[in-house]
């Protein structure tokens, strides 16, 4: 009861100390490495939880990784979080903090030694090499495929018997007592029931990150120490062939992620070859990074997001070569006497394969986020050999001693937490603490650029061009913030060359058909607007502007198709809606376009130019009421939009509403004095207004000759309202004499003249005009 009561509050202490160094990751930014790809422009993603979402997960490869639970993760997160990148980092830090707990729990019941457990625990959630795989979003992978990992893990214990468990905590007893006991199999019944959920957790944690694949490997460890299955050397090879048939079925989960990772990493062009890295510079770069992983567990200095790929010299080499079979062989030596030693290297050693460099993914060396697991059998081999080789040494000061390394582990946590705060506090520090790092260099410009920034900026980018002179992105970057500089002519130049070293960049292809599109080359910039989609068929933006520049090119049907394309990935893209709208319209489907534009409206309330073409459609299927509500808003918002008075004005006339219509023709004629339309609709108001208060005979009389010589007397309508202004005037004879002149030229043109005889007779029986 005692120890179950320890049990928890050692679970609660844990818990806690976790939240509280990592808590303040919850204020940190999103960062320009990665996150764009899992959230901040992923459209797909940010959809949150979809039917289309969960598809495109279990089929993309995007990221040049198969990880479907992982995307589906971070929909999740933009379900519940929106783009608050607090919640997403809540998230992380949630699975670090059960992961943490589900070690020390796994331990403690494989081990029976609680303490021993919990420093491990405590290792694995505060040493600073974890702070990566906490601090960065896009590494949801990794305490997303590590939680599936403990919980295989724990499967796999439990199916492998309580009885074995408990075999094995009475030989580390012995083992602690000076005694060395023969490593009997331990054989038990066993459930099909853990073994079958261990390969669920299994599977689930590959489709969150591949590295997992070493598991049949670590599941073998496991069966030596500490779960006893094995005696070393083998006793019974019979037992140990069971044994190995039990592992097949994770064993083809493992090749299976294997050969598709390749493949897809392959695809995306993340797997560099051997022409580009000889396996001699892979084979050094392997063995330094497994000296400086073990280096930096003793000593995490200098940290950074990433180390960039470099020759290392021979003695390097040769040195971390030594150490490691020298461990390697100390391990093998010590396999019966400490079986923690040699579970412990191995675990190291076998887990970080898949990442070591032999098949070189990506531009990095080594990298922290790599050790989230590896590190884990390190810990047990340290804590076990120091509780060891202590046994005589003070309780109190083996305490003291482990609350210094916590103590110890927490500060540097918390600094290096610190650097991750945004994507310029993080690639300063990377820049400080690595050489040559061209990538850190060129992220940090990027993020300056965003922030405005952009002399500093261009001076960074022209670093990581010194650097690396043929380094794709940077020349792309650099050419960005020329066509923010206006110098498009040197931007288009700039992403030609980008494109020169790295035909396949559907970003390079994107800008460069844009700034070929303000040049008016519309031809040149269409065949880049496609050649971004081949690449990348969810560039939403780069849908859209291939539809404007195809319905600007006369090509309307293929127009409205990239719209519609555009909006599958921004649905919430309110000029999208407006310019689909108008295409619509151009091929006559009025229904549609009328909620293209309403859901332009709806989106964006602000946008006068889609409620200015929705009042004009509601214009013409007869809607007065809509369009009035609707240009009101536009004269709102756009004060100096002649049209929108004017149409407005008309609207308002034939409402009645005489005084607000008068308003709207004045701002209409204030803005374009010289319109006839205009002129004439205020002159025939001020002439025939059946409220005495709004007419104006004089100025109607100047208004409606302003309109009849602006239309050369060409106009009937505009001399009828001339004649109106006329007899407002009392001036009959004139008015006549107009009006005769307006009739013979309605008939001369073809059109009625019924309402022109109909004003005559008023006018010849001394009557003004009322409308």
């Amino acid at each position: 009861m005692q120890s179950k009561k320890q049990f928890w509050l050692i679970c609660f202490g844990l818990a806690i100390l976790t939240l509280t160094i990592f808590l303040p990751v919850v204020q940190h930014d999103f960062i320009n490495y990665d996150d764009p790809d899992y959230v901040t422009r992923n459209s797909t993603v940010q959809k949150g939880l979809t039917w289309e979402g969960t598809v495109w997960a279990f089929q993309t490869a995007h990221t040049g990784n198969w990880h479907p639970v992982t995307w589906l993760s971070h929909m999740l997160d933009c379900q519940v979080y929106g783009m608050s990148p607090g919640g997403h980092h809540f998230t992380n830090l949630v699975f670090h903090v059960v992961n943490a707990l589900l070690l020390f729990s796994l331990l403690t019941k494989a081990t029976r030694l609680m303490w021993l457990s919990a420093m491990v625990a405590v290792l694995f959630a505060l040493h600073p090499l974890h702070v990566e795989s906490v601090a960065w979003i896009s590494e949801r992978k990794d305490v997303l495929s590590t939680f599936f990992l403990l919980l295989s893990l724990g499967a796999y214990f439990r199916y492998a018997g309580t009885r074995a468990m408990t075999a094995m905590s009475a030989r580390t007893e012995l083992q602690e007592c000076g005694r060395a006991p023969g490593f009997e199999n331990t054989r038990t019944r066993t459930s099909a029931l853990p073994y079958f959920l261990a390969l669920i957790f299994f599977a689930l944690g590959l489709m969150s990150k591949p590295m997992l694949v070493t598991l049949p490997f670590l599941l073998l460890l496991l069966d030596f120490w500490p779960l006893g299955r094995i005696s070393f050397p083998l006793s019974d090879g019979k037992f140990f062939r069971k044994l190995l048939l039990e592992k097949i079925p994770f064993l083809a989960l493992s090749v299976a992620s294997s050969v598709v990772t390749f493949f897809v990493q392959k695809k995306g062009g993340s797997v560099a070859t051997l022409a580009l890295i000889p396996f001699p510079d892979r084979l050094g770069n392997t063995l330094v990074s497994y000296g400086r992983y073990l280096a930096k567990m003793f000593w995490p200095i200098e940290l950074s997001v990433l180390y960039p790929l470099r020759p290392w010299p021979f003695s390097a080499i040769i040195f971390s070569a030594i150490v490691l079979l020298f461990i390697s062989l100390a391990a093998f030596r010590l396999a019966r006497r400490r079986p923690y030693f040699f579970v412990g290297w191995f675990w190291f050693l076998g887990t970080l394969v898949p990442v070591i460099g032999l098949v070189q993914v990506g531009l990095q060396s080594m990298a922290d986020r790599y050790t989230y697991v590896p590190l884990i059998g390190l810990f047990v081999a340290l804590v076990w050999g120091v509780s060891e080789f202590s046994r005589n040494v003070s309780r109190r000061i083996l305490a003291g001693f482990a609350a210094a390394i916590v103590v110890s582990c927490a500060i540097s946590t918390s600094f290096q937490l610190r650097h991750w705060q945004n994507s310029i506090t993080l690639f300063r520090h990377a820049i400080a603490v690595t050489k040559k790092n061209y990538v850190a260099h060129n992220n940090l410009a990027t993020a300056l650029a965003n922030e405005g920034q952009s002399d500093e900026a261009m001076k960074l980018f022209q670093n990581a061009l010194q650097l690396k002179p043929n380094y794709a992105v940077a020349r792309y970057n650099v050419a960005k913030i020329l066509d923010k500089q206006g110098k498009i002519d040197e931007a288009i130049e700039g992403y030609k060359e980008s494109l020169r070293l790295k035909s396949n960049s559907a970003p390079a292809h994107y800008g460069l058909g844009l700034d070929l599109g303000k040049k008016g080359n519309l031809a040149e910039a269409i065949v880049h607007y496609r050649a971004a989609l081949e690449i990348d068929p969810g560039h939403g933006e780069a849908h859209y502007n291939l539809a404007n520049a195809l319905l600007r090119n006369g090509q309307t049907a293929e127009a409205i198709s990239h719209y519609q394309m555009a909006l599958k990935v921004a649905p919430g893209d309110a000029d999208a809606h407006n310019n689909l709208a108008n295409a619509l319209q151009k091929q006559g489907a009025l229904t549609d376009a009328l909620e293209h534009f309403r859901e332009a409206v709806r989106l964006k309330p602000r946008f006068a130019d889609a409620r200015f073409n929705l009042a004009l459609l509601c214009i013409r299927q007869g809607r007065p009421a809509e369009a009035t509500v609707q240009l009101s808003e536009v004269t709102r918002l756009q004060p100096t939009n002649e049209e929108a008075h004017y149409q407005l004005g008309i609207l308002l006339a034939n409402q009645r509403q005489t005084e607000a219509a008068i308003f709207h023709f004045r701002e209409a004629l204030r803005l374009k004095p010289d319109r006839p339309s205009a002129l004439n609709f205020l002159a025939r108001i001020l002439a025939t207004s059946a409220d005495a208060k709004f007419r104006n005979a004089d100025e109607s009389v100047k208004l409606a000759r302003q309109a009849c010589a602006l239309s050369q007397n060409k106009n009937f309508y505009y001399l009828d309202t001339l004649a109106a202004g006329l007899a407002e005037k009392k001036l009959f004879a004139e008015a006549i004499q107009v009006a005769e002149q307006a009739k013979a030229l309605a008939a001369s043109q073809g059109n009625a003249t019924t309402p022109i005889e109909a004003h005559l007779e008023q006018f010849k029986a001394g009557q003004p005009l009322r409308e």
